[in-house]
């Protein structure tokens, strides 16, 4: 493909949505640990094993660093966004494809980082509501449910790809 400027597809209105969703999530997880933090105490459960029981306990200040990575991971998910041209793609991009594939690959990012602010938001919440004794754990359903809406996005964004050759 020639040296030129990329076509970074405008989004969707449903894009656009999506978008404002997850900085939505993002926003409600800081207001959430606003709200609870002077309740909670000193130690919180920090990390959880493979069936959601809590394994590690930290200080509450953990919760504010979780919602750091949840900002972080957003921020760089956007820069991101914006250099489509430098993804790796498993079809070849050619001047015919190249809006479609941009366009699909910037929604798989866009997807993930919905995914990724609402599992943040569940891993605060859950949290804190475990440190104030209303739960016990995270659930042996949490893993599994995460992996799957973590795996099921990229496995059809990636057959799309191929489906827009």
């Amino acid at each position: 493909m020639q040296n030129k400027a990329t076509i970074i597809p405008p989004p969707s209105t449903l894009d656009s949505i999506v978008e404002i969703c997850s900085w939505i999530v993002i926003g409600f997880i800081w207001i959430s640990i606003a709200l609870n933090y002077s309740e909670l105490p000193e130690l919180i459960p920090k990390h959880y094993n493979a069936l959601g029981n809590p394994d590690s306990f930290g200080n509450k200040l953990s919760l504010i660093i979780l919602a750091g990575i949840a900002s972080f991971l957003s921020i760089v998910l956007s820069a991101i966004m914006r250099y489509p041209q430098s993804f790796n793609y498993p079809v070849t991009i050619t001047s015919e494809n190249e809006v479609r594939q941009y366009s699909n690959a910037i929604q798989m990012i866009r997807y993930l980082k919905l995914f990724l602010s609402i599992l943040f938001f569940t891993l605060v919440i859950k949290t804190i509501l475990i440190a104030k004794g209303s739960y016990q754990g995270l659930g042996v359903w949490f893993l599994p449910v995460v992996l799957v809406c973590l795996f099921l996005p990229i496995v059809y964004f990636i057959s799309k790809a191929f489906r827009l050759k």
